[in-house]
């Protein structure tokens, strides 16, 4: 049994990207069906403490989730965070602060192998599997949001890590930052983002598969 803080309950195609940091290890884990693919929503609403058939809420970044786990596997490829669901008796046993976090986040300005929103398959297959992330925490203090122009309701981030690092502009998937913008509310500039890395992906004709960084999950600090 493994315990993880939740850092991501973000949207994919189909379903839902589950991902955090294993309290014991202090390493990424990206739960996944014994299949692949996303995670069904109505399995991201699990139980919390005092158990109770009526305490059931949707798994939220912060909370700690009790949580049965195969080994991390290659089961989708570049992403080698990812562990094998062995069942769905999940449920959340505690909840922590967003400072705690703090010395999981990434220290390069370099996000997720690149300086762009996208990474070349090419270039992953260029490293040993070892050296593949798909998931990273970053702190950021100069966090912006802008509309997505491409898709209804849905939003962009826009931050930095340092004065001359390069500017990230990424898609976000995180539905509960989504639905307090959508609502008109504000989020501070100072948080904890989670950036994840999809599997490659053709969007267009012009455009060969590449892997697209996605923001997952914010906490405000």
């Amino acid at each position: 049994m493994i315990r993880m803080i939740c850092l991501a309950n973000s949207w994919r195609e189909g379903g839902r990207c589950i991902a955090g940091i294993d309290i014991c290890s202090g390493k990424w884990i990206r739960p996944v069906p014994p299949g692949g693919g996303p995670i069904p929503e109505k399995r991201t609403i699990v139980g919390r403490k005092p158990l109770a058939p009526l305490n059931r809420k949707p798994l939220a970044p912060l909370d700690v989730v009790e949580l049965d786990l195969a080994r991390p596997t290659l089961s989708t490829r570049y992403q080698c965070e990812n562990c094998q669901i062995q069942d769905w008796k999940w449920r959340v046993v505690d909840r922590v602060e967003a400072h705690v976090l703090l010395p999981y986040c990434g220290k390069s300005a370099i996000v997720l192998h690149s300086y762009a929103k996208v990474v070349s398959p090419l270039y992953l297959e260029s490293l040993a599997p070892e050296g593949w992330r798909s998931l990273e925490l970053v702190h950021v203090t100069n966090l912006f949001f802008s509309r997505d122009p491409r898709k209804q309701n849905r939003w962009q981030a826009r931050f930095s890590l340092s004065r001359t690092g390069p500017e990230y502009l990424l898609s976000v998937t995180d539905p509960q930052a989504t639905e307090r913008l959508n609502n008109g509310g504000r989020i501070d500039k100072e948080c904890l983002v989670t950036v994840s890395l999809t599997e490659p992906k053709k969007l267009s004709h012009e455009l060969p598969e590449l892997c697209y960084k996605l923001v997952a999950a914010v906490i405000e600090m």
